[in-house]
């Protein structure tokens, strides 16, 4: 009896067109990170933008949380010592913490673009998303300051008075009373701000452990995230606020004004320079978004990514309320 012969893929045209078409787009990305890596806009909002550097480091938190082999750490590991050698060279920036973050970020996007590429088992759909939402991440975290910036050249009045009337009707100023606890307590004020710069990464982190679940599940949470940043720019021109730090300059937290001078202040908008990102708080409306989502398990068993939501979720909450453009909202 004659053997069938094998069909030889290598000769099939679609075959054929499939790799080229890999190849290109693995070319395509590489070549657009290392071109990302040298621009000097993206590597000045890298060292001075802490949304930006916060944003890319939510994507390596998102590719551990998909991709966590040795193999893809090395491979991480590598492409951002690679991407720092171009980012740092001597006619650019030198590298430090937030440019490091960031170059970070931008080697997961590689790692992830060129695994979907590569890609050809029942994974696709979870790493298609997660790449999408890792460009979508990057391209948010490149426009947004621009668009923060034209916004306080547009709608320079601010309604920081109002908020101030506010914190006195409480008969304290809490504002002032736990600006003063970051100072007198420093260890407080650094878990604050970890809590309050890391909320992207919290996130990012409830999206990935979704999408290990259910694609639609985990594609809605992350709409819902993604399209409260632009909702929020918007509300930002409604009731425009800086907060405290902005309104008292030198003066916060040390010098609060007397509840009684507040109380008769002439409450009306004023020009106080920062951007209009008080009302409402993006920060506390993606952490009051994550954390009911936090829970995946209840114990046993209980995931690691799991455990770390349920502390974080709440964490960001409370860090929050500690300034009244963060309390206001609720």
């Amino acid at each position: 009896m004659a053997h069938r012969a094998r069909p030889n893929p290598e000769g099939d045209p679609l075959f054929v067109f499939d790799r080229i078409l890999r190849v290109l787009l693995t070319v395509l990305l590489i070549a657009g990170l290392f071109m990302t890596a040298q621009n000097a806009y993206f590597l000045r909002l890298a060292k001075n933008e802490y949304g930006l550097f916060c944003t890319l480091l939510s994507i390596a938190v998102l590719l551990t949380r998909l991709r966590h082999t040795l193999r893809d750490l090395a491979i991480l590991l590598l492409s951002t010592v690679a991407l720092l050698v171009i980012a740092s060279r001597p006619d650019h920036f030198r590298a430090g913490v937030p440019l490091i973050l960031s170059i970070l970020g931008l080697a997961s996007v590689a790692v992830l673009g060129v695994r979907l590429f590569w890609c050809r088992d029942a994974s696709r759909a979870m790493l298609f998303w997660g790449f999408a939402a890792s460009f979508a991440l990057v391209s948010s975290g490149w426009v947004l300051p621009g668009l923060l910036a034209w916004g306080a050249r547009a709608n320079p009045k601010s309604f920081d008075l109002y908020l101030m009337s506010f914190d006195a009707s409480l008969r304290f100023q809490p504002s002032f009373a736990l600006g003063a606890a970051f100072l007198r307590w420093p260890l407080f004020g650094k878990v604050s701000t970890a809590f309050y710069m890391g909320i992207l990464c919290l996130c990012t982190l409830v999206f990935a452990d979704h999408l290990h679940r259910s694609v639609k599940k985990a594609v809605a949470i992350f709409s819902a995230f993604f399209c409260s940043s632009f909702i929020g720019l918007l509300f930002f021109n409604l009731f425009p606020a800086r907060g405290p730090f902005y309104l008292f300059q030198a003066d916060f937290p040390r010098r609060p004004l007397p509840l009684d001078v507040v109380r008769h202040l002439h409450l009306e908008p004023l020009n106080v320079p920062g951007y209009a990102n008080a009302m409402p708080s993006l920060h506390m409306t993606w952490a009051l978004r994550a954390t009911p989502h936090c829970g995946f398990a209840w114990w046993p068993p209980l995931s690691w990514p799991s455990l770390f939501s349920r502390l974080w979720g709440p964490g960001n909450i409370t860090s929050r309320i500690s300034w009244w453009h963060f309390r206001s909202p609720l």
